[in-house]
Formats: C-alpha cells, sequence, structure tokens
C-alpha cells in the first residue's frame, strides 16, 4: 500500500517510536477519530479527540484535510479550522499531542529524509507560532546564547504537558488554564546585564479569578496527581475507557501500536487546583 497511497506517520517522543504506525488514506473520504466501527473510518485514541475529529478526502491525486465541529487541528503548527490541502511532509496534530508527518503520493516523495521530522521538530514548530525562537547572542554570531537556548528546550518540552493539562481540565470543568510564559525574556537589571530567564507556567482560575506562576518542576509535579485525577474520573464513567492513555492508531486486524505523546503522561494535569 505503501507503493500506491498517502499516508500519516506517527511522530513519537521516543525516536525509536516513530514511525511505527502508517495510517494509510486510499481513495474517498475517510473519518479519523474515536470512531471505529466505521468501515470508512481511520481510528486514533488520544486525549482531545472526537469520535468525528476530522475528515481526510483523497481525490484526483490530492489529499485535504478538514476539521470537524469541536476538534482541534494543527497544521505545519497553526491551528486550522477549514479544509486544507495536505502537501508532502506537512506536520499535523490531532487533539492535544497526537504528532503525523503526513507523507504524499509515490511520485511526490522522492529521496526525501523524514527523519529529520522529528518530536523536537514539531514542538519547535509550534513555539514559533507563538513568537518563541533561538536567539541568537548579542555579539552577532551565530552561536546561540546558552540561557536563551536551555530557556527554550524546558518551553518545547512543557508545551505538550501544557496543552494536555488544558484539555484535562476542559473535559473535568474544572476552570483552570494554564499557559507557558518567559520569565525575565527582555529584561534586564541597571547596569545592562540580563536577568535570569525561566520559563514558568501561569495558572489561572477563571471563575475565581486568581493567577499562581509556578515552576517548571512545580508543575511537572502537580500535572502527575492530576492525571491521577483524570484516570480516576475516566474509569468511573461507563465502561468507556477509548479517551484514556496515550495516542493510539487501530491497525489492521484489530491490533494497535501504542504512541506515548509525551514522558509525564497525563496525570499531573486535572487536579483540583492545589494550594499554592
Amino acid at each position: 500500500m505503501m507503493q500506491m497511497h498517502p499516508y500519516i506517520l506517527n511522530i513519537n517522543e521516543d525516536a525509536q517510536l516513530s514511525g511505527v504506525i502508517k495510517l494509510f488514506i486510499q481513495e474517498g473520504e475517510w473519518e479519523v477519530g474515536l470512531c471505529d466501527s466505521s468501515p470508512r473510518c481511520i481510528s486514533v485514541k488520544g486525549l482531545g479527540i472526537q469520535e468525528r475529529h476530522a475528515v481526510f478526502k483523497n481525490e484526483q491525486r490530492q489529499v485535504t484535510l478538514t476539521p470537524l465541529a469541536g476538534s482541534k487541528v494543527t497544521v505545519n503548527g497553526s491551528t486550522v479550522s477549514e479544509t486544507t490541502e495536505l502537501q508532502h511532509l506537512d506536520r499535523l496534530i490531532l487533539g492535544s499531542n497526537c504528532t503525523y508527518l503526513f507523507i504524499g503520493f509515490p511520485s511526490e516523495r522522492g529521496v526525501d529524509d523524514w527523519s529529520r521530522y522529528d518530536y523536537d521538530f514539531f514542538q519547535s514548530e509550534l513555539a514559533a507560532a507563538e513568537g518563541i525562537h533561538l536567539g541568537e547572542s548579542s555579539a552577532g554570531s551565530s552561536q546561540t546564547d546558552p540561557s536563551l537556548l536551555a530557556v527554550f528546550y524546558d518551553y518545547i518540552e512543557l508545551m505538550p504537558m501544557v496543552a494536555e493539562a488544558n484539555q484535562m481540565s476542559q473535559e473535568l470543568n474544572k476552570g483552570v488554564e494554564f499557559k507557558l510564559e518567559i520569565k525575565n525574556l527582555a529584561l534586564s537589571d541597571p547596569k545592562g546585564h540580563d536577568l535570569e530567564k525561566e520559563t514558568v507556567v501561569r495558572v489561572t482560575s477563571v471563575g475565581k479569578k486568581q493567577v499562581w506562576m509556578w515552576s517548571k518542576a512545580k508543575f511537572v509535579n502537580r500535572k502527575f496527581l492530576m492525571e491521577e485525577v483524570y484516570q480516576q474520573h475516566q474509569a468511573e464513567q461507563s465502561g468507556d475507557s477509548r479517551a484514556q492513555g496515550p495516542c493510539t492508531s487501530a491497525l489492521p486486524g484489530g491490533a494497535t501500536k501504542s504512541g506515548t505523546s509525551a514522558t509525564y503522561h497525563l496525570r499531573d494535569l486535572v487536579a483540583p487546583l492545589p494550594s499554592v
């Protein structure tokens, strides 16, 4: 089928798990989402994935992707809400953090090496869309400022975790929002020396209009606790466990392969707002 049809390829934080799932897009329209009973459905399970999440359409050697109501779809770092024509090696994120690379028709592939599109590439692209880029030293050289480099990698490490935290908070109606910020990004002391930069998480209790600033370590710790609450909530539902756990994709014959989208999974993100 690889020599006949375009497909999407999973990209995982663990490089050894990237590329193990290939979901082919044959001619016609194909729904993608939690749906697993429809004969024309590409089944993907993960946080933020809807029953009917989006529609792939393969027609006249063109593939389009159309998000459905209430679903989150990101293409090349930008959220899309309308039908988008896909190009070979486009980067797709479905839901909170199910990451895939679109592989076009065989005639489009050439000798491209898709391995450069790793998990960090996806997160860096999302960060760039938010205006967060690697900086250069003030001397004007091409060498990246080490302090900015450390902050940048903290930022892209936390991005998928914050996305998962917001999704869990939304599903559990907690009324808590999480947002990444870089502390002291452009500030200096009276002598002109740059202040120490740090990636922090702004936590907002929407109803109470309260705001806290959490360090990376504190957010990661609290997110583990939140995930436990989320999993307990899922277990108490009507036996439907499809929204639990990391991104998974159905394979022919009913088998599944699992691709964990983040080292920390979801545990730490939807507990009631802890005291600070």
